[in-house]
Protein backbone atom coordinates (compact mmCIF):
# COMPACT_ATOMS: atom_id res chain seq x y z
CA UNK A 1 0.00 0.00 0.00
CA UNK A 2 1.60 3.22 -0.76
CA UNK A 3 1.77 6.23 1.32
CA UNK A 4 -0.80 9.21 1.08
CA UNK A 5 0.20 12.41 -0.12
CA UNK A 6 -0.87 14.59 3.10
CA UNK A 7 -3.13 16.09 1.00
CA UNK A 8 -5.35 13.28 1.21
CA UNK A 9 -5.44 12.89 4.94
CA UNK A 10 -7.79 13.96 7.83
CA UNK A 11 -6.54 17.11 10.03
CA UNK A 12 -7.71 14.76 12.72
CA UNK A 13 -4.89 13.24 14.52
CA UNK A 14 -4.91 9.40 14.46
CA UNK A 15 -8.32 9.57 12.20
CA UNK A 16 -7.15 7.78 9.48
CA UNK A 17 -6.54 3.93 9.66
CA UNK A 18 -3.35 2.71 10.10
CA UNK A 19 -3.03 0.86 6.80
CA UNK A 20 -2.86 4.48 5.50
CA UNK A 21 0.57 4.37 6.38
CA UNK A 22 0.35 7.57 9.03
CA UNK A 23 1.54 6.05 12.04
CA UNK A 24 3.18 8.45 14.39
CA UNK A 25 7.20 8.42 14.72
CA UNK A 26 7.15 8.19 10.85
CA UNK A 27 7.41 5.47 7.82
CA UNK A 28 3.20 4.14 8.61
CA UNK A 29 2.13 0.71 8.55
CA UNK A 30 1.02 -1.31 5.93
CA UNK A 31 -1.30 -3.89 5.45
CA UNK A 32 -1.15 -7.12 3.47
CA UNK A 33 -4.93 -7.06 3.20
CA UNK A 34 -5.29 -3.35 1.61
CA UNK A 35 -4.44 -3.33 -2.07
CA UNK A 36 -4.39 -0.79 -4.72
CA UNK A 37 -7.81 -1.74 -5.60
CA UNK A 38 -8.88 -0.56 -1.69
CA UNK A 39 -6.45 2.91 -2.30
CA UNK A 40 -8.54 3.60 -5.48
CA UNK A 41 -11.45 2.75 -4.33
CA UNK A 42 -10.74 4.61 -0.71
CA UNK A 43 -9.97 7.60 -3.14
CA UNK A 44 -13.12 7.48 -4.96
CA UNK A 45 -15.46 7.77 -1.54
CA UNK A 46 -13.48 10.39 -0.24
CA UNK A 47 -13.85 12.29 -3.60
CA UNK A 48 -17.34 11.83 -2.87
CA UNK A 49 -17.59 12.65 0.61
CA UNK A 50 -15.71 15.83 0.38
CA UNK A 51 -17.76 16.96 -2.41
CA UNK A 52 -20.95 15.77 -2.37
CA UNK A 53 -22.12 15.30 1.43
CA UNK A 54 -19.97 17.51 3.57
CA UNK A 55 -20.85 21.06 2.26
CA UNK A 56 -24.49 20.29 2.77
CA UNK A 57 -24.85 17.29 5.28
CA UNK A 58 -25.63 19.47 8.39
CA UNK A 59 -28.08 21.69 6.23
CA UNK A 60 -29.70 18.42 5.35
CA UNK A 61 -29.49 17.51 8.87
CA UNK A 62 -31.10 20.22 9.89
CA UNK A 63 -34.13 19.99 7.61
CA UNK A 64 -34.44 16.21 8.39
CA UNK A 65 -34.08 15.16 4.66
CA UNK A 66 -31.86 14.78 1.92
CA UNK A 67 -32.21 15.60 -1.79
CA UNK A 68 -33.63 12.39 -4.22
CA UNK A 69 -30.78 12.66 -6.33
CA UNK A 70 -28.42 12.23 -3.75
CA UNK A 71 -29.08 8.03 -4.55
CA UNK A 72 -28.32 9.00 -8.61
CA UNK A 73 -25.06 10.73 -7.75
CA UNK A 74 -23.45 7.95 -5.38
CA UNK A 75 -24.43 5.50 -8.45
CA UNK A 76 -23.10 7.18 -10.56
CA UNK A 77 -19.77 7.39 -8.44
CA UNK A 78 -19.88 3.90 -8.26
CA UNK A 79 -20.20 3.97 -4.36
CA UNK A 80 -23.93 3.65 -4.42
CA UNK A 81 -24.55 -0.61 -4.26
CA UNK A 82 -21.03 -1.29 -4.77
CA UNK A 83 -21.44 -4.59 -2.60
CA UNK A 84 -23.85 -6.05 -5.06
CA UNK A 85 -22.98 -7.59 -7.95
CA UNK A 86 -23.75 -5.95 -11.27
CA UNK A 87 -25.92 -8.09 -12.71
CA UNK A 88 -28.49 -7.26 -10.19
CA UNK A 89 -27.66 -2.95 -10.58
CA UNK A 90 -24.36 -2.96 -8.15
CA UNK A 91 -21.42 -0.86 -8.69
CA UNK A 92 -18.92 -3.10 -7.75
CA UNK A 93 -15.43 -1.64 -7.83
CA UNK A 94 -13.05 -3.51 -10.74
CA UNK A 95 -11.93 -6.47 -9.36
CA UNK A 96 -15.00 -6.91 -7.17
CA UNK A 97 -15.81 -6.16 -4.12
CA UNK A 98 -14.55 -7.92 -0.93
CA UNK A 99 -14.59 -7.07 3.14
CA UNK A 100 -12.11 -4.66 3.06
CA UNK A 101 -14.18 -2.58 0.86
CA UNK A 102 -17.18 -2.67 2.84
CA UNK A 103 -14.43 -1.11 5.48
CA UNK A 104 -13.60 1.03 3.59
CA UNK A 105 -16.83 2.39 2.43
CA UNK A 106 -18.26 2.67 5.89
CA UNK A 107 -15.34 4.80 7.00
CA UNK A 108 -15.26 7.03 4.80
CA UNK A 109 -19.14 7.75 4.52
CA UNK A 110 -19.07 8.12 8.37
CA UNK A 111 -16.84 11.24 8.07
CA UNK A 112 -19.47 13.26 7.12
CA UNK A 113 -20.70 12.89 10.54
CA UNK A 114 -24.35 12.40 9.83
CA UNK A 115 -25.84 8.93 10.95
CA UNK A 116 -29.50 10.01 9.15
CA UNK A 117 -28.40 10.50 5.72
CA UNK A 118 -26.23 7.59 6.00
CA UNK A 119 -28.79 5.09 7.06
CA UNK A 120 -31.02 6.50 5.13
CA UNK A 121 -29.32 6.66 1.83
CA UNK A 122 -26.71 4.69 2.13
CA UNK A 123 -27.42 1.76 4.59
CA UNK A 124 -30.87 0.98 4.21
CA UNK A 125 -31.36 -2.16 1.70
CA UNK A 126 -28.26 -3.65 3.16
CA UNK A 127 -30.75 -4.94 5.66
CA UNK A 128 -33.46 -5.82 3.28
CA UNK A 129 -31.29 -7.06 -0.22
CA UNK A 130 -29.48 -9.72 1.24
CA UNK A 131 -31.67 -12.10 2.26
CA UNK A 132 -33.74 -11.76 -1.23
CA UNK A 133 -30.49 -12.07 -2.87
CA UNK A 134 -29.74 -15.13 -1.35
CA UNK A 135 -33.22 -16.76 -1.02
CA UNK A 136 -35.30 -14.90 -3.40
CA UNK A 137 -37.04 -16.59 -6.25
CA UNK A 138 -35.38 -15.53 -9.57
CA UNK A 139 -38.75 -13.38 -10.09
CA UNK A 140 -38.46 -11.51 -6.72
CA UNK A 141 -34.53 -11.13 -7.40
CA UNK A 142 -35.73 -9.66 -11.05
CA UNK A 143 -38.08 -6.98 -9.48
CA UNK A 144 -36.43 -5.48 -6.70
CA UNK A 145 -32.75 -5.63 -6.81
CA UNK A 146 -32.24 -3.41 -9.24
Amino acid sequence: MALQGKEDLSDVPYGEPYWYGTAPGGGGSSSPYYTARHEAFRAKVRAFVDNELLPYVHEWDEKGAFPDELHRKAYAAGIYGAAWPAEHGGTPPPGGFDAFHDLILVDELARCGCGGVLWSCFQSFGISLPPVLAAGRPELIQKVAR
